[in-house]
């Protein structure tokens, strides 16, 4: 039987925005030895959402454009906290949600490049979100 890839995302996806995994990244950022709070303390330190976009309505090339100039433009401004929606995917063709996968995919892009310190899904699971909260880098 061939593994889900589905499945492999999501546990890929998880592991990668770990409290471990934030951490190890605020010490590649040489950020960590500062920092006497933990990840989850970090993030519970910042503010609530400040903003967001909502991707309802755009295709895939709009929706990753958008969402790299949002958060560019919202790190620039000084917000900490945003949230992008895509919607759970319902109404895609074939029911299968293309934004929310790949919406994060450039979110992860965009934290390797310093522009996110964390992502996670507003109800813990890929499969049960809507949208995405991100933590910008400051």
């Amino acid at each position: 039987m061939e593994p889900d890839p589905q499945e492999d995302f999501e546990e890929l996806l998880e592991e990668y925005t770990s409290d471990e995994a934030i951490e190890q990244a605020l010490k590649d950022k040489g950020e960590g030895e500062n920092i006497k709070m933990s990840p989850q303390e970090l993030i519970k330190s910042l503010p609530d959402v400040q903003d967001r976009l909502d991707l309802h309505n755009h295709y895939l090339d709009e929706a990753l454009r958008r969402t790299a100039a949002y958060i560019k433009d919202s790190k620039r401004n000084g917000l900490q906290t945003i949230e992008i929606i895509t919607g759970k995917g319902r109404h895609s063709e074939n029911a299968t949600p293309i934004l929310r996968g790949k919406v994060f995919e450039k979110i992860m892009e965009l934290k390797r490049e310093g522009f996110v310190l964390a992502a996670k899904w507003n109800q813990k699971k890929e499969s049960k979100s809507g949208s995405i909260i991100v933590y910008l880098a400051q």
